[in-house]
Parts: C-alpha cells; structure tokens; sequence
C-alpha cells in the first residue's frame, strides 16, 4: 500500500467527529458504517480518491446541516506530473490553432462590423423622416428610414399560454409570458488545487455542498457526488415544463396603417405582472396553483411559509397595448388585407455610388432589397475568400462572421416602449452600438491572454518537477508569465484595432497607433529593466 494512501487511512480513523452543527450542547459520537475509498484510472495519469463516510439519517453531524445547506463527502483527485505536461502541451496547440486565431478573427470582424454601423448611423442621422401615423398617403415614404413615435402598439389577435391555457386574453395584449419555477436540491462544486512538493503533481479537493433553491430547470440528482439519498430531487407537479414560455401576438398594429414584425414587437419589454389577469387560483391538469401571499407566484402545493423539495410555482407578465416609438426602415406590406398596408424592415448600408450617387427612386429599391435578405445572403456578401488555401486561412474569421450575420447584424431596426423622440432613439442606438463593440473587444483580449498564457504555460510545469524548490519558481514564474501575455494580448489587439480603423477610420486609427507605440515602448523598457536588474523579478507570491 502506498505511504500516501496509509497515511489518509490512519487520518480516517483517528479524526474525531464534526459537532458544529449539532442542536443544543450535548455532542453525537459520529458512527461510521463505511469507510471506502476508490481509485480510479483514467488512462491520463488522474487518480481519483474518494471518501465516503456513510451515517445514519439521525447523525447530522456529518452534513453540517445549516439552514438548508449540508455539506457532503469529498473527493479528492492527484494529478501526476507527467499528465500535467501533457496537458500542457495539448494546450499549446489548442492556443496556437484555436484560441489565438479565433480571438484576432473576432477582433477584427468586430471592428468592421462598428465601421459599418458608424457609417451606417451618419446615413441615418441624414436621412430619417418623422413621420406622424395618422398621415393620410404613406406610400411617398417607403424605402425610407423612417421615426414614427405617435403611435400606439395594439394586439389584434387572441394570446394564450401554452402551458395554462385558462390563462388568456382575446386581444389587448402584445406579449404573454409564464415562468415557473421548481424548489430542488441544487449541487456546488468547491475546488481547491495544491501542488505536490515533492514529483511535481498536484492534487486536487472537490468538496460538494446542497442548498436548496427555486431554479427554472429541472436537476438531475443522480449525477450528484453524495449518492446517499439524501439530496433526492422530485416534482410533485407531473408533465410540467420548467422554465420560461413565451407567447407573441401573431397581429401587431402600429396605429391604423402598419403592421409590425415579430421582431420589432419581441423589443416592446414593458412587462407588467399579470395577477389582475389570473386571478387567486389557476390550473394545470389536474393540479391546483394558489397565489402567495403579497406575491406574485402562484404555488403547487401551499405548505405555508417554507416550500419543500419538489414544489412547484409559476408567474405570468404581459406586455399589453401601448405608447410605442419604432426606428426602420418603411415598406409596402406583402401581406395585403392583414395589416394596413405598410410594414418595417431593417434599414441596412448599400452601395450608392461614387461621383454622381444613386438616384432616389434606385435607391429605395435597393434599401428595400437589402432589408429582405436573410441571415444566409449577408454572410455570403461579407464573408472572406473561401476557396482554395485561403478555405483554411481565413476560416475562423467567416465562422465569426457567420455568427455575426445571424445575430448582430449592421442595420437600424429598433422599437421603444414609450415616446421616445428622434434624438433619442440615436443615442439609444449609438449607447448600444458601444456597449457591445466594447463587449466583444474585452472578450477578444481576454481569449489572446488566455492563449498566450497556454503557450508558455510549460514553462512553469517543468519548475514543478524540481523537488521542494518547484512549486516556490513556478508561482514566480507564473507570475511574470502572467505579466507578458498581458502585455503581448494588449499589444496584439491594439494592433488589429488600429489597422482595422486605417482602413474604415483613418484618423481614429492614427490614435489607436499612437497607443501601440506606446505599448511597445513600455514592453521593451520592462525587458531591459529585467536583464539588467534580475533582482526586480520576484520569486514568488
């Protein structure tokens, strides 16, 4: 039997029983009926060592009950230093040929795509029309963006839940939503990770704790590491789906004249609770749901003030018929006799020309053209070449760019509950426009970081093979490492922001290569600072 596996089994046996969580003064002795370890091989050089100390049901010490929270067995996992290096290396490659291409293609299809709307929002500021709702002849204005906030938002159609079907309006509302919620004993994972003094290995404790909580998703309890019995999850409410449904009006107007699309009415988010609607009571087959006291859920079964493991609640929202203020771009309705003749589409860049533009009447038709292009036709005018070797080249920037297409695409296409006046509705947009652009910056930077740090992370696992020394060099190291990618991810990305604004933003991109010197002199100021000063390196946290 190996040392290390002696010494936990003596440590087992001697170590006296928790009491913390023990009602009143008096201690229980802690009754062990099992003690079973597991090793188990996974063929990567893991080894997993598993205690289980089983007790009887009325022995809480074990558990250290507080509240709703126990605390469960632990396991604890030691990784060699050989499979660390491997791991190591592994990670090297996933860094050099996914994770660095993958965060320079999103930094560069990121800033193309804020080019485009920049452009986009300067075209827009010019050429928006205010247009009131009552006018009488609309048809002068489509093919243009158009400001329309005198409106009202009305559903036309019935709206129904799908999952409680009393719960219904004829008309008058715009969005229905239900949300339920199952009460579930809920698993979490503490780790904690050591490196061996001696072989270079780590050794890592998982500890499970159970809370119980609402969650919106149902919990699978076999999967938990105490498999006791203990923390079993249940519903008491049968074919019930969790989560959270949503019910959109099928017929939207915008006042007398427009109809408006799905996707503009999804933005209408002025929810508003929806108890008025059902009332103190409502059905699920066979079950029963009463509201909560002061509450706005509704509950199956009541048990009073403290729910129990596999109680269900549900709420509804809605959106009902409003004030609403709409951004896009004006167009004949192809569904003739639905709405009242005219619809919204996406207002998006299109070519106009170089010297004498485009005329009017064209470019209505182009406006209109591009608003009905699908996710599938945008990638296929933006992406890069995909053919031959630049197939593999240029790969990870179309997947972005395919990613862009389908869900951030450069166009003006918004709808505001409220009034919301022209000025305004530009800032909201620009405000949005910044937010994500900074969104995805901050993501590119963090995935080169990561990427540079897997590249030299090598380093500090061979410091760990050196007995007792190891650990002490590898945390210095690691921290000049940490250091230097931080430096080289700022750098990098820097770089592409500022050859991407040469391009689109000249003027803006000079500034953005100002910074980039500046970086680059301070990298190198560090680097001389350390060879001609190797105390300043720090040896350890």
């Amino acid at each position: 039997m190996p040392p290390r596996c002696l010494v936990l089994l003596l440590l087992g046996s001697v170590l006296p029983a928790p009491t913390s969580a023990l009602s009143g003064t008096k201690k229980v002795a802690l009754e062990r009926e099992q003690l079973q370890r597991h090793r188990e091989h996974d063929g990567s050089g893991h080894r997993h060592l598993h205690i289980d100390l089983g007790v009887p049901h009325t022995n809480l010490a074990l558990h250290q009950r507080a509240g709703d929270r126990r605390q469960a067995p632990t396991t604890v996992e030691t990784k060699s230093w050989f499979s660390r290096m491997w791991d190591s290396l592994m990670g090297v490659l996933i860094a050099l040929f996914v994770i660095i291409p993958c965060s320079i293609s999103l930094l560069w299809v990121n800033e193309r795509r804020n080019a485009q709307l920049e452009a986009l929002l300067g075209l827009g500021r010019k050429e928006v029309e205010t247009v009131p709702v009552d006018q009488g002849n609309l048809a002068e204005y489509d093919g243009m963006l158009v400001h329309l906030d005198s409106g009202t938002a009305q559903g036309k159609e019935k709206l129904q839940d799908a999952r409680f079907p009393t719960v219904r309006l004829e008309r008058g509302c715009i969005r229905l939503k239900s949300v339920v919620e199952v009460y579930q004993w809920e698993e979490q994972i503490k780790e904690k990770t050591t490196k061996n003094n001696v072989g270079g290995g780590t050794t890592t404790t998982k500890e499970a704790s159970y809370a119980k909580s609402w969650s919106m998703r149902k919990i699978d309890s076999s999967t938990f590491q105490d498999r006791s019995g203990s923390h079993k999850n249940h519903i008491h409410v049968k074919d019930v789906e969790v989560g959270t449904r949503e019910e959109v009006n099928d017929l939207v107007m915008y006042g007398e004249q427009y109809r408006m699309p799905t996707d503009l009415v999804t933005q209408l988010s002025n929810w508003e609770d929806a108890r008025g609607l059902v009332g103190e009571k409502v059905a699920f087959q066979n079950y029963k749901f009463a509201r909560e006291k002061d509450s706005n859920w509704y509950q199956c079964p009541v048990h009073g003030d403290q729910p129990e493991i596999g109680d269900v609640r549900v709420k509804f929202m809605y959106v009902l018929d409003g004030p609403a203020t709409v951004l896009a771009l004006q167009m004949s309705d192809a569904a003739k006799g639905v709405g009242g003749g005219h619809t919204f589409g996406p207002y998006r860049s299109i070519p106009r020309g170089f010297c004498c533009g485009t005329r009017e009447g064209d470019m209505k038709k182009e406006l209109i053209r591009s608003a009905g292009k699908d996710s599938a036709q945008i990638y296929q005018e933006e992406k890069c070449m995909d053919f031959g070797p630049f197939y593999c080249l240029c790969a990870y920037c179309n997947l972005v760019t395919r990613c862009f297409s389908a869900g951030m695409q450069s166009q003006l296409y918004s709808a505001w509950s409220g009034k919301v006046s022209q000025g305004g509705c530009f800032a909201s947009e620009a405000a949005n426009m910044s937010l994500k652009k900074w969104l995805i910056r901050g993501a590119g930077w963090i995935l080169l970081w990561i990427g540079f740090n897997f590249v030299l992370d090598p380093l500090s696992t061979i410091l760990d093979i050196i007995p007792f020394l190891g650990p002490v060099l590898s945390s210095g190291v690691s921290w000049i490492v940490g250091l230097v990618t931080f430096l080289l991810a700022a750098l990098v990305g820097t770089v592409i922001i500022s050859i991407a604004y040469l391009m689109y933003h000249p003027l803006v991109g000079l500034f953005y290569t100002g910074i980039t010197a500046g970086l680059v002199a301070l990298i190198v100021l560090i680097s001389n600072t350390l060879s001609t000063n190797p105390g300043a390196v720090p040896v350890g946290l």
